[in-house]
This record gives structure tokens, C-alpha cells and sequence, in this order.
């Protein structure tokens, strides 16, 4: 994971610097601009120094005669803006770019806007301060460690409509408590929440055909997980740490499951 991460942090770094002075780039209130076509512009890291304080995206800006909307905020835009306070999205935000907020520790919540679809690789990771989190509703695709190692944050929520939850998406948020995956996921990667030690309770979607290695391991704490199966499905030896997990079935399946391999170690009950 740390190598992929390395290599994937370097590559964006490399990438950022070569476009560092772009052509059709400027600042309006504070916030670096840069023109995707027409009509829309992105947010990008300032060309000296960080964001700082409380940030407020507008929708719209204008520029050189022309208005724009603000659909983007591109990879390392925010990275290690460590001093930045809270940011508010603009309600027009589809996309956000891998390592956007990496290590911004003075963000403590996040409000996404419904029409933000894509959040990327290390959007928020080690964001240590970041206690909450309010998905939009048109939200498909979470990036892999996209909030992990974000210490504080004690719930994760996930809006109907989402699609895809990347490797390592959650892994190592200590306070999360509470995952609750809506009927829509299909991909849940690996390690999603790995090494979430307070988290105790899990609602799994009737859309998840498969569960990939090590899941929800090091969930120490995990006491809870409903499942909406009524065959069960193949798990992997190491997706739970089942010692102490219940595990919550559809009505009449309680057999199946006591017989299942992985699943027979549970102790199971009946919705």
C-alpha cells in the first residue's frame, strides 16, 4: 500500500509541477483558476504559498469578460494546507481530483454538494481532525484511501447511488464507529476498513456480490453485521475478525449460514 501510495504521490507531484504555469491559469478571490473550456474552470493549488483559514468556493467566477462555472478541484489543489479551517464546496462540484486535501489537519467537517460524483485516491487522507462527513446524493465513486488515517471521523454514511468504494477507502480511521453501505455498491475494495478498532456496527448491501481480502479486518471491536443474503455469499478467511461478531440474516437462513465456511463462525440470528 505505502508503495503504491509513493509512487502514485510522486507521479501527481511531477505532474503538478510541469503544469505549474499554465496557460489560461489565474487568481480570483484568493483561489487559483485554471480554464478546462468554454464554460468551466477547475481549482488548483496556488503557484506560492497555501489556502489558509475559512475557504469558500463560488459557483460561478468571471474572468476576462467571460463567466465560469466551477466544476473541478484538481489532484494536490489543497495538499498539506495544513492552516486552511474549513472549506465550503460550490453546489456545481462534479469532481475531486486524487490527494486534493491530503493532511489538511485543521479540517474538522465536510458538507459535499449532491452534484459531486467523483472523490479521488488520497482525497482526505490524514485529514487527523476530521470528525464529520455528509455525503452527496450523487456521489458514484469513492478512491482508494480516499479517507483513510482520518483519526477523528466517527461515521461513514454512504449516499444511495454510490457505485464503487476504492481499496483502503476508510483503513485506519480509529474513531469510525458505524458503516453504513447503501443497496447500490457493487465494489467494496480491499482493506476498506481495515484497522477500524472502534468500529461495531455494519450494514452490508443486498448488491454486493463479493467480498474481497481483509475487508473489515481489525475491527476489533465489530459486534454487529446485517446481512441481506439469502444464500450466503463466499467470504475470505481474513475478511472479518469474527471472534466476536453476530451476524444479523434474513428470516429462514439461519441454517445456511451455520453450515457456510467463514460465515459458521459467527454466531448467527434471524432478522
Amino acid at each position: 500500500m505505502m508503495k503504491n501510495r509513493v509512487v502514485g504521490l510522486l507521479s501527481a507531484v511531477v505532474l503538478s509541477a510541469m503544469f505549474s504555469v499554465r496557460v489560461g491559469a489565474f487568481v480570483v478571490g484568493g483561489i487559483n483558476y485554471e480554464v478546462l473550456n468554454d464554460t468551466s474552470v477547475a481549482v488548483i493549488s496556488l503557484l506560492e504559498g497555501h489556502y489558509e483559514g475559512h475557504v469558500v468556493i463560488p459557483e460561478h467566477i468571471r474572468h476576462g469578460g467571460t463567466t465560469y462555472t466551477v466544476t473541478t478541484i484538481k489532484s494536490l489543489a489543497f495538499c498539506e494546507c495544513t492552516e486552511m479551517l474549513s472549506i465550503q464546496f460550490p453546489a456545481t462540484l462534479t469532481s475531486i481530483g486524487g490527494y486534493t486535501f491530503e493532511q489538511c489537519t485543521g479540517l474538522r467537517k465536510l458538507v459535499f454538494p449532491d452534484a459531486l460524483e467523483t472523490i479521488g485516491g488520497y482525497a482526505f487522507n490524514e485529514c487527523a481532525c476530521l470528525e464529520e462527513v455528509h455525503f452527496g446524493r450523487g456521489l458514484k465513486t469513492l478512491g482508494n484511501e480516499s479517507f483513510s488515517n482520518c483519526l477523528s471521523l466517527r461515521a461513514a454514511v454512504l449516499p444511495d447511488g454510490l457505485k464503487s468504494v476504492g481499496h483502503y477507502a476508510f483503513a485506519g480511521c480509529r474513531s469510525l464507529q458505524e458503516a453504513i453501505l447503501p443497496p447500490s455498491v457493487i465494489a467494496l475494495g480491499r482493506y476498506a476498513f481495515y484497522g477500524c478498532p472502534r468500529l461495531a456496527r455494519v450494514v452490508l448491501p443486498a448488491s454486493l456480490h463479493r467480498f474481497q481480502e481483509g475487508t473489515f479486518q481489525g475491527c476489533t471491536t465489530l459486534q454487529a453485521v446485517q446481512v441481506p443474503y439469502r444464500r450466503p455469499l463466499e467470504v475470505i478467511s481474513n475478511t472479518f475478525d469474527a471472534a466476536r461478531v453476530t451476524i444479523h440474516v434474513p428470516s429462514g437462513c439461519r441454517e445456511a449460514y451455520e453450515k457456510a465456511p467463514v460465515w459458521k463462525d459467527f454466531r448467527v440470528l434471524e432478522e
